[in-house]
C-alpha cells in the first residue's frame, strides 16, 4: 500500500485476516476495509462478549461488513457493526436450482442411472484441496462401506 497511493480496498473471506488488514488500512490514507462474514461468532456469553472486542476494538476503521445471510447480519450489528452491515446473500440462482423441480430432478436421476429415491450427497465449492474433499470422498466410502457391511450381516 506505501508504493501505490491510489485507493486500496482489503476485503478479508476469512477471520484470520480480518485484523491484520485493518491495522494495515490504519496507515494508507484511502485504504478501506471491507469484512466478508460468512458465519456468527459462536453463540453464548463469551461468544457476546468476543463479538463485541471483535467489532469495537478491531473492527473501528472497518467500511463495512458483507454478511451472506439476515442472521448473520443481526448479530454482527449487534456486537458492534451498526449501519455498516450489508447483506449479501451467496450467489446461488435459488429459482434455477430449486428442490421443488421434481420432474427435473427424476430425468437428471434417469440421465445419471440413479434410482429415484437414492440418496445423492453434493459438494459445492473450489479449492477441493484445502475443503478438504479428500476427507469428504473417504468419509462417504467410509459409510458406504460400512453400510454393506451391515446389509451383509442383516
Amino acid at each position: 500500500m506505501a508504493e501505490y497511493p491510489g485507493p486500496t480496498i482489503l476485503h478479508t473471506q476469512f477471520t484470520m485476516f480480518d485484523i491484520p488488514a485493518a491495522q494495515a488500512a490504519r496507515t494508507a490514507e484511502r485504504a478501506r476495509v471491507i469484512w466478508h462474514e460468512q458465519s456468527a461468532r459462536p453463540g453464548g456469553r463469551i461468544g457476546e462478549l468476543g463479538g463485541t472486542l471483535h467489532y469495537h476494538l478491531f473492527a473501528r476503521d472497518v467500511s463495512a461488513f458483507v454478511c451472506v445471510a439476515p442472521d448473520i447480519a443481526e448479530v454482527v450489528a449487534r456486537q458492534g457493526g451498526g449501519d455498516r452491515v450489508r447483506v449479501l446473500p451467496n450467489a446461488v440462482d435459488t429459482r434455477r436450482f430449486s428442490p421443488d423441480c421434481l420432474d427435473r430432478r427424476l430425468a437428471v436421476r434417469q440421465d445419471l442411472g440413479l434410482p429415484p429415491q437414492a440418496v445423492v450427497l453434493l459438494l459445492f465449492g473450489a479449492h477441493w484441496e484445502r475443503k478438504g474433499g479428500d476427507v469428504f470422498l473417504a468419509t462417504i466410502r467410509a459409510l458406504l462401506d460400512d453400510s454393506r457391511a451391515a446389509a451383509r450381516e442383516a
